[in-house]
C-alpha cells in the first residue's frame, strides 16, 4: 500500500498529467501533420456511402475494411472532412489513454497509473496517431478495452468471450492484430477447457463475430489478397523506399526520439525475480501480469517484421503495452516495504528519464507536426472528382 500523502500527491500529479496529455492532443489535432493515409481512409468511406462501392471488388485498398466503415459513417452522421474524421480518432485516443490508466490503476494503484500518464506525455508518435485518420487509433482502442476486460469477472460465457469480441475489431482496422487475436483466443479456450458447454459458446461467439468482421475480405479473397498482402508488401520496392532487415528495424523501437525507453525498458526485468520465487503473494501475481503484458507487446511487434518497411509509428502498439508493463513495475518498487535507497535511487532513475524523453520533445515536434500555414482546409468536405 501507498502511504496516504503519497496517494494524495500522486493522485494531484496524475490529474495534472491528464490534463497535459489532453494539452498535447488538441495542439496535434490542430497542428499534426498531414499523412497520405487520411486522404485514403476519407476517400474510401466516401465510395461506400455515397457510391454504394465496396473496397478490394470495387476499388484498391491496402488497409483492414473497418477503417473506411468507420470514417465514412462519421462522414455520413456529420460531414466527410478532415476535422470529422480527426475527433473521431482523437475519441478512439482518448478512450485507449483511459483504458490504459485504468488498467494500471486497477493492477497496481495511482502509482502505476502516475507513471503511464507521464511515460504518455513523452510518447509523440502515439499523440500524432490519436489525431490522425488512420488504422492505429480505432485498432489500439479496442485492443486496450479487450486488455481491460481481462480484469473483469469471466464467470459466463459473455464474459469470456468479451476480450475476444472486442480485439476482434482491432484487425478489422489493422490486420497485424491478428496474430494478437489468436493468442487470446488460444488462452481463452485453454482456460474454458474442462468446461465444454461454456468453451462451445465461446467459440461460437468469437467465430462468429469474427466471420462477420472478416466478411468484406473474404467474400473477395483473390483481390484482398492482392490489396493487403501482395502490393503492401512490394510497395517500398516499387516506391523506391528504403527498406530494413528485421534487425536494423528494431532501431525504430529505441528510436533517438524516444530514448527514454532504452532507460526504462529495464525497469520491469528484476520482477522475473518474483516470478521465480515460490512463496505466494500479490507480487508474483503482478508480475505475471507483466510478463503476460510483455508477451502481448511481443504479438502485436513481430507480425510487423513481415513487412519491408520499419516506419516508427507502425511500433506504437507495442509501445503502449510496453509504458503500462513500466508503469506498474514502477509502482512494484516504490512500495512502502521497499528499501529506502532503493525508492530514491528508482525515483531519480524515472526523473533522469523523463527530463530525458522531454528534451527531444521541441526537436521532435517537427517530425510529427506541420505548425506552418494550414495546406489543407480541415472543415472542406470531399470533392468529387
Amino acid at each position: 500500500m501507498v502511504r496516504p500523502w503519497e496517494s494524495t500527491v500522486a493522485s494531484l500529479a496524475l490529474v495534472a498529467s491528464c490534463l497535459g496529455l489532453v494539452a498535447e492532443l488538441a495542439y496535434f489535432f490542430e497542428f499534426g501533420r498531414y499523412n497520405i493515409d487520411e486522404g485514403m481512409h476519407l476517400n474510401a468511406g466516401r465510395l461506400i456511402f455515397s457510391h454504394g462501392l465496396l473496397p478490394y471488388r470495387d476499388f484498391p485498398f491496402s488497409q483492414g475494411p473497418g477503417g473506411p466503415w468507420f470514417y465514412g459513417l462519421l462522414g455520413q452522421l456529420f460531414e466527410p472532412t478532415l476535422w470529422v474524421g480527426r475527433l473521431g480518432s482523437l475519441a478512439a485516443g482518448l478512450v485507449c489513454f483511459g483504458a490504459l490508466l485504468t488498467f494500471a490503476w486497477r493492477c497496481a494503484g495511482v502509482v502505476a497509473a502516475l507513471g503511464v500518464a507521464l511515460l504518455l506525455t513523452l510518447e509523440l508518435p502515439a499523440l500524432w496517431l490519436f489525431t490522425q485518420i488512420r488504422t492505429e487509433a480505432g485498432s489500439m482502442a479496442l485492443a486496450t478495452l479487450a486488455l481491460l476486460a481481462f480484469l473483469g469477472r469471466r464467470d459466463n460465457v459473455l464474459r469470456a468471450a468479451l476480450p475476444a469480441v472486442l480485439l476482434v475489431g482491432a484487425p478489422a482496422f489493422r490486420l497485424t492484430y491478428v496474430v494478437a487475436l489468436l493468442g487470446v483466443d488460444a488462452i481463452t479456450g485453454f482456460e474454458l477447457r474442462s468446461q465444454p458447454r461454456k468453451l462451445a459458446g465461446f467459440l461460437a461467439i468469437t467465430g462468429a463475430v469474427g466471420l462477420l468482421a472478416a466478411l468484406p475480405i473474404l467474400a473477395f479473397p483473390e483481390s484482398s489478397f492482392f490489396h493487403l498482402f501482395a502490393a503492401q508488401n512490394t510497395r517500398a520496392e516499387r516506391l523506391g523506399w528504403p527498406m530494413f532487415p528485421p534487425v536494423a528495424r528494431f532501431w525504430f523501437f529505441t528510436h533517438p526520439e524516444t530514448s527514454y525507453r532504452a532507460v526504462l525498458l529495464l525497469l520491469p526485468l528484476p520482477l522475473l525475480r518474483i516470478v521465480l520465487d515460490r512463496r505466494p503473494g500479490g507480487d508474483r501475481e503482478r508480475a505475471r501480469s507483466l510478463l503476460a503484458l510483455l508477451a502481448a507487446a511481443a504479438l502485436v511487434y513481430v507480425p510487423q517484421l513481415w513487412f519491408t518497411l520499419g516506419f516508427f509509428q507502425y511500433f506504437e502498439h507495442a509501445a503502449l503495452l510496453l509504458i503500462l508493463a513500466i508503469g506498474i513495475s514502477l509502482a512494484a518498487f516504490l512500495q512502502p516495504t521497499t528499501a529506502p535507497r532503493t525508492r530514491a535511487l528508482v525515483l531519480v532513475w524515472i526523473a533522469l528519464a523523463w527530463l530525458a524523453g522531454a528534451r527531444t520533445i521541441e526537436p521532435a515536434l517537427p517530425v510529427w507536426t506541420d505548425a506552418t500555414e494550414p495546406t489543407v482546409d480541415r472543415l472542406a468536405p470531399l470533392r468529387e472528382e
